[in-house]
This record gives C-alpha cells, sequence and structure tokens, in this order.
C-alpha cells in the first residue's frame, strides 16, 4: 500500500509539481523583500528585533532549501524533506513570539532591574538569540524524541 502511495506521487504531472513549488518561490521573495525593508529600516541589533530577524532568516532558509533540494529528489522525498524544515521553522517561529513577549515584558516592567544588570544592549541581544536557539531546541526535542521513537523519520 505504501509503494502504491509512492508510485502514485511519482507519477504526477508537471503542473501540480509546480504548484508544489510556487509558493514556495513566492514566500522566498516575500521573505528576502521583508529581510532587507527590516534591516535597512531599523535597529537589528535590539534583543527584540534581533529575534524578530532571525525568525525571518530561519524561515528564509526553510525555503531555500525546500526549493533547492525539489529537483534533486523524489516527490515523495521532498515531501518529507519539507516538512521537516517546515516544522523546524513553525517551532522556532513560536519560540520567536514567546521571547519577543518575555523581552517586551521585561522592557515595560523590569526595565531599571534589566539595564542594571545587563547594561550593554549588544550583551542582551545575545542573550536573547541564545535563548532563542535554547528554547527553540527544548520545545522541539519532545515531537523529534518521538518521531526517532515511533521510526517516522
Amino acid at each position: 500500500m505504501a509503494q502504491n502511495g509512492s508510485a502514485a506521487l511519482e507519477s504526477v504531472g508537471i503542473g501540480l509539481k509546480m504548484c508544489i513549488i510556487i509558493p514556495e518561490l513566492i514566500n522566498m521573495a516575500f521573505l528576502l523583500l521583508g529581510i532587507y525593508g527590516m534591516y535597512r529600516g531599523i535597529e537589528v541589533q535590539h534583543p527584540l528585533y534581533a529575534v524578530l530577524f532571525s525568525n525571518l532568516i530561519v524561515a528564509l532558509l526553510s525555503s531555500i532549501i525546500n526549493t533547492t533540494v525539489f529537483g534533486f529528489i523524489s516527490l515523495h522525498q521532498y515531501i518529507r524533506v519539507s516538512n521537516i524544515t517546515n516544522g523546524f521553522s513553525v517551532y522556532f517561529h513560536g519560540t520567536c513570539w514567546l521571547l519577543s513577549s518575555l523581552i517586551r515584558y521585561v522592557y515595560i516592567m523590569h526595565n531599571d532591574w534589566l539595564f542594571s544588570k545587563f547594561p550593554d544592549v549588544k550583551k542582551q541581544c545575545w542573550i536573547a538569540l541564545g535563548f532563542e536557539i535554547a528554547l527553540g531546541i527544548m520545545f522541539m526535542m519532545p515531537t523529534l524524541g518521538t518521531f526517532i521513537y515511533l521510526g517516522n523519520y
């Protein structure tokens, strides 16, 4: 049954394959425009904006990977790769918005404490990006562990 599904995926026409890759290309164009506008328009070394900027970078990397591998692997493998990269991007996106809420809270409610402990904004930026990576990995581990345990990936 699984082989019939794989064979059916491989026999799809070029029109359906284009319907799969065109949204990725459009996504890349919008992400590049957003990244360029954000980089030129705001101070990306502020912790909040650095977190949001890295969110766009990870989404762009996901689209680049999906677009790059599309022509080199089978459709079944492409679906698997795109699910992995898009899942990683979604987890990272959720982590970015969680962290941006925490940064806003600290800046509004505990501004004096923050600048007494970490007066350098660049250091605050590196701490925020470190938390973003650590939280992203921590939140992905249960799902990734389940997939590995069940043998789906």
